[in-house]
C-alpha cells in the first residue's frame, strides 16, 4: 500500500464511464425492468485479460448506451462513484464524462452538464472530496454532434460546471483542423484543461507534437508513443502527462510494463501524473497505479511523491486555491 501522502491523493485522469460499477448497472437495470445477471454485466464490462487490444476496450462501454438514464439513475451513478472515490482516500478527482447518453426528449445538452455537475457537488460533500469536471468529445462522435457539444462553452451555467475539455476515443479521427478552433474557443472562455488522449497506441506518436504546438493542449493523456524530441517539446512547453498504467497493459498501448516510458518522460523533465483512467474497466486503484510503477522500478519512493505533487500543482483544485 502506497501510504505516504497521508490522505491528500490527487486523480487528475478518470472517466465517469469508467468509474460506474457493475453494481450499480445491475440497480439501474432491474429498476428500469430490464434483466441480466451481475456476472454478465461485469463480463461485458471489465477487462478480464491482459492486452485486450483496444477496440474490445472501447466494447467495454456499450452498455452503458443500451440503458436509459433518468435523474434517478445518473444519480445513483454519481453517488457510488463519489462514494468509491473517497473510500480510496482521494480528496480530489477530475472526472471526465460524455453526455450523449443524457440526453433525452426532456434534457438537452446543456441540461445534462448542469444536472451532472449538480449532482457531483451534492455527492461529492456528502463524501467529503472535491471534484472537477471535464466535458469529453469523443474523436469517433458525428462531427456534427461535437460542435455542438463544443458550443456549450458559450453558456455561463456550462462555464460555471466545467474546469476543462478531454477529447478522447479512438484517434484515427483526430484532426487538427477540426478541433484547433473548437480548443481555441475553450481557450478564450478561460477554461483550465485542455486535454487531448494521444499518442496512446502504436503508430499515433505523430499526434502529440500536433497536440502540442498546432491545438494548443494544456496536457495529454497518455503519449506513451512520444520520441525523446517529442519529449523535450513537451517539456518546454510544461506539458503534463496523465498516465495510466493499468489501462496502458490492458489495451495493449505498450506491451511490457518494465520498459514503460514514464521512466524516460521524467528524464526528460516532464510534467507527469498517475492515474486511475478507467478503475472499473481495470480493476484498479490509484494506490494500484502507483504500486505498479514502483514494483516494476519505472520510479522511486522520492518520484511517486513528486508525480503526486505535481498533480497537485497542476490541477483546477489548486487553481482555485
Amino acid at each position: 500500500m502506497v501510504d505516504q501522502w497521508n490522505g491528500d491523493k490527487c486523480d487528475l485522469h478518470r472517466h465517469l464511464g469508467g468509474s460506474i460499477s457493475p453494481t450499480t448497472i445491475a440497480k439501474i437495470m432491474r429498476r428500469s425492468g430490464m434483466s441480466m445477471p451481475l456476472n454478465d454485466i461485469s463480463r461485458r464490462m471489465i477487462c478480464d485479460t491482459l492486452d485486450i487490444g483496444f477496440p474490445a476496450f472501447l466494447d467495454k462501454f456499450t452498455i452503458l448506451n443500451e440503458i436509459q438514464w433518468p435523474d434517478w439513475a445518473i444519480d445513483l451513478s454519481i453517488k457510488q462513484v463519489c462514494e468509491d472515490i473517497a473510500a480510496e482516500g482521494i480528496s480530489y478527482s477530475e472526472i471526465s464524462f460524455s453526455i450523449g447518453k443524457y440526453i433525452s426528449a426532456t434534457r438537452g445538452p446543456a441540461d445534462a452538464v448542469q444536472l451532472i455537475s449538480e449532482l457531483f457537488k451534492h455527492h461529492a460533500s456528502q463524501s467529503g472530496i472535491k471534484v472537477g469536471l471535464l466535458l469529453s468529445m469523443q474523436y469517433h462522435s458525428p462531427r456534427e454532434l461535437q460542435l455542438i457539444y463544443a458550443d456549450l462553452i458559450d453558456n455561463p451555467n456550462v462555464q460555471e460546471a466545467l474546469c476543462g475539455l478531454d477529447l478522447i476515443g479512438d484517434e484515427n479521427y483526430f484532426d487538427i483542423n477540426f478541433y484547433k478552433p473548437i480548443f481555441d474557443k475553450w481557450r478564450y472562455h478561460n477554461i483550465g484543461t485542455l486535454r487531448a488522449h494521444v499518442g496512446e497506441m502504436p503508430g499515433t506518436a505523430g499526434n502529440i507534437r500536433i497536440a502540442i504546438e498546432q491545438l494548443g493542449a494544456t496536457s495529454i493523456a497518455h503519449g506513451i508513443q512520444a520520441s525523446d524530441d517529442d519529449l523535450k517539446i513537451a517539456a518546454d512547453h510544461q506539458i503534463c502527462f496523465d498516465l495510466a498504467l493499468y489501462s496502458n497493459t490492458v489495451t495493449g498501448a505498450w506491451s511490457n510494463l518494465q520498459t514503460h516510458p514514464i521512466k524516460r518522460m521524467l528524464e526528460a523533465g516532464c510534467i507527469v501524473t498517475l492515474n486511475t483512467d478507467d478503475p472499473t474497466q481495470f480493476s484498479c486503484t490509484l494506490d494500484g497505479e502507483f504500486e505498479l510503477a514502483i514494483s516494476n522500478g519505472l520510479i522511486t519512493g522520492n518520484q511517486a511523491k513528486q508525480i503526486m505533487h505535481n498533480a497537485w500543482a497542476v490541477s483546477h483544485y489548486n487553481r482555485n486555491t
